[in-house]
């Protein structure tokens, strides 16, 4: 809470303030086009492991019903699928893919067993049947 505090302090003078004659129009300008960057942005941060996938669609979908999907998505691995299906698709579609809420959690579901996910492993190299990807 101090951070905040300190950091609105900081903007509000260098906004109102005009004893700065150093302080041009402009640079005032950069300054909080440079502050907007770390300052009052959310992300979303999907993590990895399979079994989070069904979690994730499940965030991703809440944040798109309440229209509180950010603009700033990054996933690793499972997130990285549901980030790409987030961050490649328009509004409408977004909304009309989360409709159908097993829909969305086909694909999680189609990987197949342990056995089937090994022999995948062992004879392509990747766990996840490319073409259900």
């Amino acid at each position: 809470m101090e951070y905040i505090n300190e950091v609105s302090i900081q903007l509000r003078m260098v906004c109102t303030s005009d004893d700065f004659e150093e302080l041009l129009l402009e640079d005032k300008l950069a300054f909080m086009h440079e502050t907007r960057h770390s300052f009052g942005r959310t992300a979303l941060l999907l993590s990895s492991g399979a079994s989070l996938g069904a979690f994730h669609v499940g965030v991703a979908k809440t944040l798109v019903e309440h229209k509180l999907l950010p603009r700033i998505i990054v996933g690793s691995s499972v997130g990285s699928i549901v980030g790409v299906v987030l961050a490649t698709r328009f509004w409408p579609e977004l909304v009309s893919f989360f409709e159908d809420s097993w829909h969305s959690l086909q694909f999680f579901d189609q990987m197949g067993g342990i056995f089937t996910m090994v022999k995948r492993m062992m004879t392509h190299r990747a766990v996840h049947e490319i073409q259900q990807l």
